[in-house]
C-alpha cells in the first residue's frame, strides 16, 4: 500500500494540454526496453542504475517486472521531483525505485555495485563509458543508446554464489581479490 504524501507531487509540473485541433505525439519507442534489459541480466534481482530517465518510466517498469531495485539519477530538481512523484504514486518510491538528483558526470554509487547500467536521451553525452564501467559490476552488462557493454571478470576471481562462497558456507576459496 502506498503511503499518502500530497506534498510531494504538490510540486511536480503539470501535464500539458494538448489543443483539441491537433492529435498528442506518440511517445518514440525507447531504444531499450525493459525486455531487453531482463533478457541480458543472468539474475532478476540486483541494482540497476538509470541516467536520463526524466520520469522515472523505466525504472517503474524494471520494478514492476523484476526483483531489481532500480537507482535514478537526475541533474534537473523538477525531473527529480517529477520522478519521484511518479515512483511514489506507482507506490514504488524508496522501497524499489530510488531518485538522486546529480550530474551524469558522475555516478553516485559505489565500484563494483550495480548489475545493470541504462544511459538514455541525453545523459549519452554527459556520462563517459569509464565511469559507468566503474559502477558496473564484473559481469554486469551496460547499455548506453543502442551501445551494450559487459564488463569482464577480472582475473582471479572466484565464483561467489552465496555470502560465505558456496552453499556448504565455508568461506574459503580461490579468490585471489577478496583476500
Amino acid at each position: 500500500d502506498a503511503v499518502a504524501r500530497p506534498w510531494l507531487c504538490a510540486a511536480a509540473p503539470a501535464a500539458s494540454k494538448v489543443s483539441l485541433g491537433s492529435p498528442p505525439a506518440a511517445a518514440p519507442k525507447p531504444a531499450t526496453s525493459v525486455r531487453d534489459i531482463l533478457g541480458k541480466l543472468d539474475s532478476p534481482r540486483g541494482i540497476c542504475a538509470i541516467l536520463g530517465d526524466p520520469r522515472a518510466e523505466l525504472a517503474i517498469e524494471l520494478a514492476k517486472a523484476s526483483q531489481l531495485q532500480a537507482y535514478a539519477q537526475l541533474p534537473d530538481e523538477k525531473d527529480v521531483r517529477a520522478a519521484r512523484c511518479a515512483a511514489d504514486t506507482a507506490g514504488l518510491l524508496n522501497t524499489r525505485v530510488y531518485v538522486e538528483k546529480g550530474s551524469d558526470g558522475r555516478i553516485h554509487l559505489a565500484d563494483n555495485l550495480a548489475d545493470a547500467v541504462v544511459v538514455r536521451g541525453a545523459a549519452r553525452d554527459r556520462v563517459a563509458k569509464k565511469e559507468v564501467l566503474r559502477v558496473l559490476r564484473p559481469g554486469g552488462t551496460a547499455w548506453l543508446g543502442t551501445e551494450i557493454l559487459g564488463k569482464p571478470e577480472p582475473r582471479g576471481i572466484d565464483t561467489w554464489s552465496h555470502p560465505y562462497h558456496g552453499p556448504d558456507n565455508n568461506p574459503q576459496s580461490t579468490d585471489r581479490l577478496a583476500r
